[in-house]
């Protein structure tokens, strides 16, 4: 039958084989279509053996973009159209940001901007896959439109996070004699309630001395947030859901009921992480929102490269040595993510998380998943 092409009814050019009829659809009318994929997920089975398996496949993007007003009676969604994002946030005392650029939008979205000011940001990878969810949900501070070549226009979109709280809270309270840190704390926190940010995680070893004067809180609040925190020798920042938390530098917020994201080739880790001569461990995975500023992720150690410093007690005998430091990120533990900036591209290729971690924790009882 080498070289024969067979025909729908049987026929060939040259004798052919003999087809199944396809069925007759009901009250004759065309067959129905197969199911197409939605505009904002890019497949509908696997490439392989259409079973994927949870923590195993991240291959089916998924993505929503909204923008809405302040109440939420009124929203835009925006998830059908091109566009790409770039979301900051840091373990620090500073509004998340994001830089969202839409392709080709219509009227009804430039017009829409003036009353909409809300926007949200999901993305990750479609189920069985856990890695999905919010990568941003901020104000939109300022837009800008234009025309990207001859036929292409765009609308950009630059927003951030409880900025509001952050860079204009004023805090105007006295506290009496006897006061504590963690009151101090919640002195400075009332002024920004009513921005939407409330208490998170301090820590249990803050210092509980009791202050022999009264102290008066006048200004803005992120200045005597950062007063506290030097002399607590922490951290303070925000995360997306408006908690305020402050963390030592040997301290990641509890996740003891939550999974620890683990990253490694399998779960979309690419690459192999490095660290840099300051003790920091640098890295890229594929998208996964499920990281965070303050958060934990478990990564295989043999995946980091270490970087050889020249010992300069003995630079003849023994130019060139790890130190004491470098042997530590040898051992087994979870790191702190100290910095994620989320990239990606619904029509192109980029969909990656990049991260900076600062600790190294040696937790091996914590509960983990894999993360897919």
């Amino acid at each position: 039958m080498s070289g024969i092409v067979p025909y729908a009814d049987g026929g060939s050019g040259g004798g052919g084989v003999t087809l199944p009829t396809p069925p007759i659809p009901p009250a004759g009318g065309p067959p129905p279509l197969p199911a197409t994929a939605k505009s904002n997920v890019t497949a509908t089975s696997s490439p392989s053996d259409g079973q994927a398996k949870e923590g195993e496949k991240l291959w089916m993007r998924k993505w929503k973009l909204s923008i809405g007003n302040p109440t939420g009676s009124k929203a835009l969604d925006l998830s059908l159209l091109d566009f790409e994002f770039h979301v900051d946030r840091q373990w620090l005392l500073v509004p998340s940001i994001a830089r969202i650029k839409i392709y080709n939008p219509n009227d009804e979205i430039l017009n829409g901007m003036k009353e909409l000011v809300k926007v949200h940001l999901e993305g990750g990878y479609q189920e069985p896959s856990k890695q999905y969810g919010d990568l941003f949900n901020g104000q939109i501070n300022y837009f800008k439109s234009g025309r990207q070549n001859a036929t292409d226009t765009y609308v950009e979109i630059f927003a951030s996070e409880y900025d509001t709280a952050v860079n204009a809270a004023v805090v105007n309270t006295w506290l009496p004699a006897g006061w504590v840190e963690e009151d101090a704390i919640n002195a400075v926190l009332s002024a920004m309630t009513p921005y939407g940010i409330t208490l998170g995680q301090i820590p249990e070893s803050i210092d509980k001395t009791k202050h022999p004067r009264g102290r008066l809180f006048f200004g803005m609040a992120r200045d005597h947030l950062r007063d506290i925190e030097r002399t607590q020798r922490g951290r303070f920042f925000t995360d997306g859901t408006g908690k305020l938390h402050l963390l030592k530098d040997d301290e990641a917020l509890k996740i003891s009921n939550e999974s620890v994201p683990i990253l490694n080739r399998k779960t979309g880790l690419i690459d192999i992480p490095t660290r840099t001569l300051d003790g920091a461990v640098e890295m890229q995975s594929l998208l996964n929102p499920n990281v965070h500023p303050g958060g934990k992720v478990k990564i295989d150690n043999k995946d980091v490269r270490n970087v050889t410093r020249v010992d300069v007690t003995n630079l003849v005998a023994d130019a060139y040595k790890i130190s004491e430091s470098e042997r530590l990120y040898s051992a087994d533990g979870f790191y702190v993510v100290y910095s994620v900036k989320h990239q990606g591209q619904t029509r192109g290729n980029p969909w990656y998380s990049n991260m900076v971690t600062q600790k190294s924790l040696p937790e091996p009882g914590l509960r983990t998943s894999a993360g897919g």
